[in-house]
């Protein structure tokens, strides 16, 4: 019987009912009603498609392409095993099984879903999968926190999270006694407060295109930076509107 080693470090009691399974407080993932809805009806109709989903009736993944892809890059031939640690070319082709599992030189294991679907269910469940109307949303101001209080500028890379990815959270905790004049008329506008910070959202097109026009027109000290900075976020904002 396959035994993971726990590793030495910290708490390792399992939990004993599903209610044991609470979330995390400081969770920055947020999720929209609509989505929330879709994703309950995958669920229901699909199961769980996080995983790699394999269809034994077409001999196709459902889900999981670039992580097989990965693996295969990272670490060539895998081993494929059942729950009890043999290899599934052992197993009888008929043989009902829920999972199996690619176990790699160190013994770590990525869990397989077999599932035995239709052509058309198969094709479906596919589009689900990769479904970006199923997913949530970074709360910006909490990602925010987390990543400072993680020190991301040291290990960016830890939470794979691209640079231009990043760059609006230094909106989202931004000060506003250090944001510049924000009611210069020439600014033109107003921005929405949220306690003593303000907050844009941006797509990271529009963050691009704002960073583009920052590293034109620096100003001549952190004053003219930071002004200069509010009305171009403030142009990029009604420029969608």
């Amino acid at each position: 019987m396959y035994k993971k080693k726990l590793p030495n470090s910290g708490a390792t009691a399992l939990p004993r009912t599903f209610d044991d399974l609470k979330p995390w407080e400081g969770n920055p993932r947020t999720i929209a009603p609509d989505n929330d809805a879709r994703l309950a009806r995958s669920l229901a109709v699909y199961g769980d498609l996080a995983n790699i989903t394999y269809n034994r009736v077409t001999g196709h993944l459902v889900g999981g392409h670039q992580r097989v892809r990965n693996l295969k890059q990272q670490h060539g031939q895998l081993a494929l095993v059942a729950a009890d640690g043999r290899p599934a070319s052992e197993l009888k082709r008929d043989e009902g099984v829920d999972y199996l599992y690619v176990e790699t030189p160190t013994g770590e294991r990525f869990p397989v879903r077999v599932v035995a679907w239709s052509p058309e269910k198969e094709r479906a469940a596919n589009v689900a999968a990769n479904s970006t109307d199923v997913t949530g949303q970074f709360d910006w101001e909490a990602l925010s926190q987390l990543l400072q209080s993680a020190k991301v500028d040291d290990d960016l890379d830890a939470f794979m999270l691209a640079e231009g990815t990043t760059q609006p959270l230094l909106l989202a905790g931004w000060d506003k006694d250090d944001a510049g004049d924000v009611n210069d008329p020439e600014f033109g506008g107003t921005k929405q407060e949220f306690g003593e910070h303000k907050k844009i959202e941006f797509t990271c097109e529009q963050w691009r295109r704002v960073a583009s026009c920052m590293e034109q027109c620096p100003g001549d000290s952190e004053e003219d930076n930071a002004a200069a900075i509010v009305r171009l976020c403030e142009a990029a904002v009604q420029e969608v509107e």
